[in-house]
């Protein structure tokens, strides 16, 4: 039976060189096909599985990066927060030291004021004793001559 080619010429078969097409005598569309028809199923396979990898590593890395920006503010937070906790360390023993002075000054107003109902209690006494003696008659001073200006 004889074989023929695309155009319908009847094709040698006892050649031993086959007959090579041109590039413009190939379709377009048969081009497309032969290049996906050339590319193997485990190619296609690995190249999904290598973009899948990229795609999750750039998510990862992402994630990484987040994390250690997260980590340089929460270092910036602590120390932050160290030198609050100093801050009111000094705070409380100046609180501590008001406090001391605070005690003393309300002691020696206590004194002061125990010191004073004795005093008020002695004038008492005496005006109470000056009272009872009777007070002699102002005499009058003698000047010497002088005129008050």
């Amino acid at each position: 039976m004889p074989v023929f080619d695309e155009k319908g010429n009847r094709v040698d078969m006892n050649s031993d060189y086959p007959i090579l097409k041109d590039l413009d005598e190939i379709p377009k569309k048969s081009k497309k096909k032969s290049f996906i028809n050339n590319i193997s199923m485990v190619s296609i396979i690995l190249t999904a599985a290598i973009v899948i990898l990229l795609v999750i590593s750039a998510m990862l890395a992402l994630k990484v990066n987040t994390l250690n920006q997260e980590i340089v503010s929460l270092s910036n937070v602590k120390k932050q927060l160290a030198s609050t906790q100093t801050k009111l360390d000094e705070a409380n023993s100046e609180k501590e030291k008001i406090k001391k002075e605070l005690s003393l000054v309300k002691n020696e107003l206590e004194t002061t004021k125990i010191e004073k109902d004795e005093l008020d209690a002695q004038v008492q006494q005496l005006r109470e004793a000056a009272k009872k003696k009777p007070q002699p008659t102002a005499v009058p001073k003698k000047t010497n001559g002088q005129k008050k200006k």
